[in-house]
């Protein structure tokens, strides 16, 4: 992992590690970190990554949308067009 500090701007920090990372496996980092962070109790540490996590998640998705392909439908849509309708 590339080294981070808690000084680097979350943007920054999220562009790093997706790009030595990927965006799946830096944002799994980023959640990881964010959870040792709750376990030590630190709040700077947890706020952090919270927001690094934010950003991987954003770029991810302004990724996909800049790809072309599809953002992933609601739960409540795929059920209901699922329903069967009875006469």
């Amino acid at each position: 992992m590339p080294v981070i500090s808690l000084g680097m701007e979350t943007r920054k920090a999220a562009q790093l590690l997706v790009q030595t990372l990927g965006a799946q496996k830096a944002l799994r980092e980023a959640l990881d970190e964010k959870q040792s962070a709750r376990r030590a109790r630190n709040r700077r540490r947890f706020t952090f990554w919270t927001a690094v996590a934010a950003e991987i998640a954003a770029l991810d998705l302004t990724q996909r949308n800049a790809d072309g392909r599809a953002t992933p439908a609601p739960a409540t849509a795929a059920i209901s067009a699922n329903r069967v309708r009875v006469a």
